[in-house]
């Protein structure tokens, strides 16, 4: 056999491998991978369409958890950021029976973000209200 016939071989060998049809493997691969770009764009359109809502708190008071600490009255509360936006050096006051409203402050709120707030007070109040005094517009 000469060196021309052995190229021949190797090149014939080479162009029946390319000309296999995919395997299962590579079809799962593709159909994979099809389906997860196209659960990426529609999750993308999904956000895109959604309406955008203002910054807006929910505050929750959890009255059965209050419980006392030296004369006081411990209030668990939940502020919920349910709006679209992240906020940025948040300022809160809270109403919460107190002559003078509680001053909280968050540095970084996300949205659908929940944090625990615990405030002191000499009576636990009927409810809890609030008043957003300023953030960092996002």
């Amino acid at each position: 056999m000469s060196d021309g016939e052995d190229q021949e071989k190797q090149q014939s060998s080479e162009k029946e491998e390319q000309n296999r049809p995919p395997t299962v493997i590579g079809w799962a691969a593709r159909i994979f991978s099809v389906l997860a770009f196209a659960a990426l764009i529609g999750v993308l359109i999904y956000e895109i369409l959604q309406p955008t809502r203002e910054v807006a708190l929910e505050v929750k008071p959890r009255f059965e958890e209050v419980r006392a600490s030296n004369g006081y009255q411990l209030l668990p509360l939940d502020i919920t950021n349910v709006s679209t936006k992240t906020i940025r050096e948040l300022k809160v006051e809270l109403d919460v029976g107190r002559e003078e409203p509680v001053e909280v402050e968050i540095m970084l709120f996300g949205q659908g973000e929940t944090i625990q707030y615990v405030a002191s007070v000499d009576e636990v109040p009927d409810q809890v209200s609030h008043r957003i005094v300023s953030y960092e517009a996002p």
